[in-house]
């Protein structure tokens, strides 16, 4: 091959790989939600670092992506006793789609988690993909 072809097929590489970029992974956020009428909570701990006293009940806040666990208190305002729950919950973003040749990969979809305390325990569910859920109701 001559350097002119080997240059040419260099540059015919390079451009089916593109100069496009690979899509964003979405964003994860969640609603921490403790409206609880049989029950108190008396404490809640939890590995996610994004967790402070005053998130609950301010509706979607950022949260990162991983596997988390929990210890929850409750008091039964009923009969008066104390029950704990502990658990784990994963959070998991929407990856971005790859690039291809010179069409850049769309960005994952946003996820909206609620995370909800009453007296049958603690619940993680995925809610909503897409843009900000305004139709949701927030508990």
């Amino acid at each position: 091959m001559t350097r002119q072809v080997m240059i040419i097929l260099l540059i015919f590489c390079l451009l089916l790989t593109g100069c496009a970029k690979d899509g964003a992974a979405g964003k994860t956020f969640m609603f921490w939600n403790d409206w609880t009428f049989d029950t108190e909570i008396q404490s809640f701990s939890t590995t996610v670092s994004q967790y402070d006293e005053f998130i609950w009940d301010e509706g979607y806040e950022p949260i990162d992506t991983g596997t988390f666990t929990y210890l929850c208190t409750l008091y039964d305002l009923e009969g008066g006793s104390i029950i704990v729950f502990t658990g784990s919950f994963q959070i998991e973003a929407n990856p971005g789609k790859p690039a291809s040749g010179f069409q850049g990969g769309s960005d994952g979809k946003d996820r909206y988690y609620d995370l909800h305390v009453d007296d049958d325990g603690v619940s993680i569910k995925l809610t909503w993909e897409g843009g900000y859920p305004t139709h949701l109701f927030e508990w």
